[in-house]
């Protein structure tokens, strides 16, 4: 169906290809009236504009004759960061500079702020700056961590960190209104940066444990510590330790009252890290390692009763773990793939394969376990997002999608196929979230927000397209408009995407090479990490029906799905 769309601000129009994706978009505020009775008021949040016309052009400035950046749908809400003369300035995609006229969006203060956050990835980056650009990386923190907020800057919270602050993506935590920001801890959990890590022990009689590296008004004591008491120390500033206490609580201590000895380094999967430094001749803890034979390969876990600390040497043929423990058990080699313990403590251990190898390395939260996934394919290790298109539920409706001549309806091909994609790509190694069962309720919206919670590195929506000619037919991929920048690499990425998708579904299924196309559809516009919508045929030809009914064919594109992927990461080489 072709859609032309007035622009809300001006006299220009936008031609739009859109099929059946007229959905039910997010109720923000009626989730921020939700949010609001989950604890009591902390700050302030920044404005936030929500999309009051259908369709409204976003564009590169506060003019109707500036460039068309993208399109904002109704209901759809952005951070403001500026004003000029009736247009908000907004961060939409990877558009920095993005205006939005003031006559088809509400203004409203968001929620309060959570009180603290918690990343939803295994690691997650902090950043002196609220934006990727300029914001140098100052320490990570991982999935077991809560950091304190103490304000926020757009698509960013500000965050207490190292006794400092710091900046984290809100799309990549996890918010908690029911604490205090100015009673939590800067962090809940062993950070993952490098620091100092030793065993300690209290030497006066009560010793006090605050929420930063201070004993003024800038911090508050959240505990005691009595003469005796052991602690974990991790990071030093100053005069000062950040430490875990035997019964789990984490706090800034002051240095002069703890004895500790046996320093050791501590990081966490970081390749530029100097190797851990040794203690005389005798390693510092036990390390058991095993592994077992899976579809792709191995998984190997390292495991230990104490904090295990390593760096990681990575080659494309060779993984080495080097710790400070001594490590027993699990060498093998088979399939190409081998594993051996080395170095004068039994310390060190390679996998490498005669053949490039690919690998995963994922910390516990309690850091006693390391799992070690490796094999020859490229998809070992990485997360993908499966967006099975339609199947929503509004208002007790629900969303068929295109439905076919016979009948067929789209919801159901697009989720079959997506559930055989996932069994193969799960078996090569890979990680698959499914934003859907067989129904969902979340909107198009809340589906992007969810690919960028998971730290997916992919994101394919899964549909069949339609058309009022029943003569159309044909495979197609879309991509988010990034004309606007062709030498970006995220420009680069999407059509390399795209380009391996759409080869890979064609020599799958065989049908008619209806092309590659741009459009400003809700799940590739609000996606972080490169996106591809597959229209993998017209259910409204009878020749492409007909072969969309069949196992046969989308078990198939399903390994299109997967070989597509695979020529992606090769290409890319990510």
């Amino acid at each position: 169906m072709i859609n032309v769309i007035f622009d809300c601000k001006g006299s220009d129009t936008i031609t739009a290809i859109n099929k059946t994706h007229r959905r039910r978009l997010l109720a923000v505020m009626a989730v921020i009236a939700a949010l609001l009775l989950l604890g009591s008021p902390i700050a302030r949040a920044e404005t936030v504009a929500t999309v009051s016309g259908s369709v409204v052009n976003v564009r590169s400035a506060p003019s109707t004759s500036a460039a068309i950046l993208a399109e904002a749908l109704r209901n759809e809400t952005y951070y403001v960061t500026d004003e000029q003369n009736g247009w908000y300035r907004i961060r939409i995609g990877n558009h920095s500079e993005a205006w939005i006229s003031g006559d088809y969006v509400s203004i409203a203060n968001s929620a309060t702020l959570p009180g603290r956050v918690r990343p939803q990835v295994s690691v997650l980056n902090v950043r002196s700056a609220a934006q990727i650009a300029d914001g140098n990386i100052i320490g990570t923190a991982t999935s077991a961590q809560y950091l304190a907020v103490s304000g926020e800057s757009g698509y960013w919270y500000r965050i207490s960190f190292n006794g400092g602050e710091g900046y984290v993506a809100k799309w990549l935590v996890e918010a908690d209104y029911s604490s205090s920001a100015a009673t939590t801890p800067a962090d809940t959990a062993a950070p993952a940066e490098s620091g100092a890590y030793a065993d300690g022990v209290v030497n006066t009689e009560v010793l006090n444990l605050r929420d930063a590296a201070s004993s003024d008004s800038s911090s508050q004591i959240i505990g005691s510590l009595k003469r005796g008491d052991k602690l974990k120390i991790f990071r030093v500033s100053g005069d000062w330790y950040y430490v875990m206490t035997d019964y789990g609580s984490y706090g800034w201590v002051y240095a002069s009252f703890i004895d500790f000895s046996e320093a050791r380094v501590a990081s966490a999967a970081i390749a530029a890290a100097a190797r851990p430094a040794f203690s005389g001749s005798a390693a510092m803890g036990e390390i058991s390692a095993a592994y077992q034979s899976t579809a792709y390969g191995y998984q190997i876990t390292l495991s230990s009763s104490d904090y295990i600390c390593y760096t990681l040497d990575e080659g494309s043929r060779r993984l080495t773990v080097n710790t400070d423990m001594h490590i027993s058990g699990g060498e093998f080699t088979a399939y190409g793939i081998s594993a051996a313990v080395s170095g004068s403590l039994g310390n060190i251990y390679t996998v490498s394969g005669d053949t490039p190898i690919y690998y995963s390395v994922k910390a516990a939260a309690d850091g006693r376990t390391l799992t070690i996934q490796v094999g020859t394919s490229p998809l070992v290790g990485r997360i993908i997002f499966l967006d099975p298109g339609h199947a929503s539920t509004s208002d007790g409706a629900l969303d068929p999608g295109a439905i076919g001549a016979s009948g067929l309806l789209e919801k159901d091909v697009n989720y079959d196929i997506a559930l055989r994609a996932a069994e193969l790509l799960r078996a090569q190694g890979a990680t698959v979230v499914l934003s859907r069962g067989v129904t969902t309720d979340l909107t198009l919206a809340e589906i992007a927000a969810a690919a960028n919670i998971s730290g997916a590195e992919v994101f394919i929506s899964i549909h069949c397209n339609a058309a009022d000619n029943s003569a159309t037919n044909g495979s197609s991929t879309w991509i988010y408009p990034t004309d606007y920048d062709t030498a970006s690499s995220e420009y680069m990425l999407r059509t390399l995407l795209a380009t391996h998708m759409q080869n890979a579904m064609l020599a799958a299924g065989g049908l008619n090479n209806y092309g590659i196309f741009q459009n400003s559809f809700a799940v590739l516009r609000l996606t972080d990490m490169p996106a591809a919508l597959l229209e993998v045929g017209f259910i409204s030809n009878a020749g492409d029906e007909a072969k969309l009914a069949t196992a046969s064919f989308r078990a198939a594109i399903a390994e299109g799905i997967v070989n597509g992927l695979r020529n992606y990461f090769l290409e890319a080489g990510l």
